[in-house]
C-alpha cells in the first residue's frame, strides 16, 4: 500500500506526514508513505510518472487546498485514475464535509484537525485501507515476467493472449492495455481452467467472451476486439458455448 498527502499550510503538512509515518512503525504490512506535497498538481504529475494500476493507493487530502484544485476536485481527479484508491478527507471546517456527497466521492473516512484523538484515527484508516485492499486482491491474478518485471494481471481484467510478431512473444489484451511476455501460446491453456485456445494465435478467457459469431468464425470478447477461430479448435469452443 502506497500513501499519499497533500496539505497546503506547511505546518499541518509536516504534522500529518508525521503522524503518518509514526503509525506506520507500529504496523506489521506492506505500507510505505511515498509523497506529501502542498501542491495537488504536483501529486498528479509525480503519479502520472508512474505505472501504479495494480498499486494499492491510499490518499489523505485537506478538502480546503488553497490552489487551482481543491480536495474535492483532486479526489474526482484521483477516483477517476485509480477507481481503488481509498481517500481520507481532512478538514478544520466540517460543514465542507457535506460537499463529499454533493460531489458524490466515496470517502474512506473524515479527519479533523487538531483532534486530540487524530493520532488513533489515522491508525483506524491505516487498518482499515489495509484490509479492504486485502479483500479486494484477493481476486485471483496471474503472475508473468515481462521486461524483468513481475506482472500480476486480474484474472477477470484479461480477454485474450496473441501471438506477438517479435519471436517466443505473446501479447495478453487487457481491458485498459496490452503487454508482451515471453511465452508460447500452446502453454496458456494450463495456466487457468478459463483458457481456452480457439486458434493457433488466440488463446481467449472464457469469461470475457461476448458472442460468437458463426458466419465469420469469430469470437467477439466484451470489449468488442476479435479473435480468429479455426476449424480444429471450433469443435471444443462450441462445447463450451453450449454448456
Amino acid at each position: 500500500m502506497e500513501i499519499y498527502l497533500c496539505e497546503d499550510d506547511p505546518q499541518q503538512l509536516q504534522q500529518l506526514q508525521t503522524l503518518i509515518t509514526n503509525q506506520l512503525l507500529f504496523k506489521d504490512y506492506q505500507a510505505t508513505f511515498v509523497l506529501g506535497t502542498p501542491d495537488p498538481q504536483a501529486l498528479l504529475n509525480f503519479l502520472q510518472q508512474r505505472d501504479l494500476q495494480e498499486q494499492d493507493l491510499l490518499f489523505f487530502l485537506d478538502i480546503d487546498l488553497k490552489a487551482t484544485l481543491d480536495g474535492l476536485q483532486l479526489a474526482q481527479k484521483l477516483k477517476a485514475q485509480y477507481a481503488n484508491g481509498k481517500i481520507v478527507f481532512i478538514t478544520t471546517h466540517n460543514e465542507l464535509m457535506s460537499l463529499v456527497f454533493k460531489y458524490q466521492i466515496e470517502a474512506l473516512d473524515y479527519l479533523e484537525k487538531g483532534a486530540e484523538h487524530l493520532p488513533a484515527k489515522i491508525s483506524q484508516c491505516l487498518d482499515v485501507a489495509f484490509q479492504r485492499f486485502a479483500k479486494s486482491d484477493a481476486v485471483e491474478h496471474l503472475v508473468l515476467q515481462s521486461q524483468g518485471k513481475q506482472l500480476n494481471l486480474p484474472l477477470k481484467e484479461i480477454l485474450f493472449f496473441e501471438s506477438s510478431v517479435k519471436a517466443h512473444r505473446v501479447t495478453v489484451h487487457l481491458y485498459q492495455r496490452q503487454v508482451d511476455f515471453y511465452g508460447k501460446i500452446k502453454d496458456l491453456p494450463q495456466l487457468n481452467p478459463q483458457f481456452l485456445r480457439v486458434h493457433q494465435s488466440y488463446v481467449v478467457n472464457r469469461q470475457n467472451i461476448d458472442y460468437y459469431e458463426q458466419k465469420r468464425h469469430v469470437l467477439v470478447m466484451k470489449n468488442q476486439e476479435e479473435c480468429a477461430v479455426s476449424v480444429r479448435y471450433r469443435k471444443e469452443l462450441l462445447r463450451y458455448l453450449q454448456e
